[in-house]
C-alpha cells in the first residue's frame, strides 16, 4: 500500500472516530469531512511539493482538527482559506484569513 493511501485510510478511521462520519441506514452523512479532507490533501500535496515545512503542515492539521471538532469553521475563497473561530474569547476577533 502506498503512503498516500495509507495516509487516507488514517484520516477516514480519524474522522470515524470524531463522529465526523456517520451513518444513518444506507446513508452516509459527512459534513465537516468533506472540506476537513480538501484542506489535508491540499496541505500534503503542498508538503509532497516542497513549498510547506513541517510546521505549516502541523499548523494546518491542527486546523482541520479545530474544524471537525466545530471549534472553528472554515471555508475556501479564491484560493484562500478563510476562517471564523466560534470561541472568540480565545482570539479576540471572530476572523481571520490565510493564503495558499
Amino acid at each position: 500500500m502506498n503512503r498516500d493511501v495509507e495516509a487516507k485510510n488514517v484520516f477516514l478511521k480519524w474522522l470515524y472516530k470524531q463522529k465526523v462520519v456517520s451513518k444513518e441506514e444506507n446513508v452516509y452523512r459527512a459534513e465537516r469531512a468533506f472540506f476537513a479532507n480538501s484542506l489535508v490533501r491540499w496541505c500534503l500535496m503542498k508538503k509532497k511539493k516542497g513549498e510547506f515545512s513541517d510546521e505549516e503542515t502541523d499548523r494546518y492539521a491542527r486546523l482541520a482538527l479545530r474544524f471537525v471538532k466545530k471549534e472553528l469553521d472554515l471555508w475556501w475563497n479564491n484560493g484562500i482559506i478563510n476562517m471564523r473561530f466560534n470561541k472568540e474569547e480565545e482570539t479576540g476577533h471572530g476572523s481571520d484569513r490565510m493564503e495558499n
